[in-house]
């Protein structure tokens, strides 16, 4: 009995020891690929949120039997068309809920995820938009005042339309953060 914890954590132990190593800034774009194929999900969705990680490599992970290594591809910065095309069509609705709540998700494929079979994803995505719409009005009427404001100086002899925007730009990055 003793012999199979052993085993059993010295193979679980591998497996971290390649999940941290795909987290790593410096992994090369090989061993991103040799991890693509790990025997455990959890490094594939490391990999698949690896800022490096080609974008064959993607496609495929994408197209992982697992569901975490599919919704892990929602969490990075950028993604490519193609990706989440396939990833909103998605027979998981635990993949297609991850993209319903992401507020950076263009307006369209966020509408699209207000039509869902899953009415879990569609309310989501509903929450998500109801979301979006409070911060922008919010950005705008602090952009407006900011604008308005007599000691805010035009930059580089913008028009107010432009300071303006330059505001709303500068204060949703500062809203979406927080």
């Amino acid at each position: 009995m003793q012999e199979l914890n052993q085993s059993l954590g010295a193979r679980r132990d591998l497996w971290h020891k390649d999940y941290i190593k795909a987290a790593q800034n410096n992994i090369s774009v090989t061993d991103l690929k040799k991890l693509a194929s790990h025997n455990h999900y959890r490094v594939r969705a490391r990999v698949a949120e690896h800022p490096h990680t080609p974008i064959q490599v993607l496609y495929n992970l994408a197209l992982d039997p697992h569901f975490e290594v599919r919704s892990a591809l929602v969490a990075r910065d950028c993604i490519p068309a193609v990706i989440f095309e396939l990833l909103l069509a998605d027979e998981c609705p635990e993949v297609r809920y991850e993209l319903a709540e992401n507020p950076f998700l263009e307006l369209n494929r966020l509408l699209r995820l207000t039509e869902d079979i899953n009415p879990y994803v569609s309310e989501r995505a509903w929450r998500t938009l109801n979301t979006i719409s409070h911060r922008r009005k919010n950005t705008v009427s602090v952009a407006k005042s900011v604008v308005a404001d007599k000691k805010c100086m035009p930059v580089n002899n913008c028009s107010p339309e432009e300071d303006a925007l330059k505001a709303e730009t500068a204060i949703t990055r500062k809203l979406l953060a927080s």
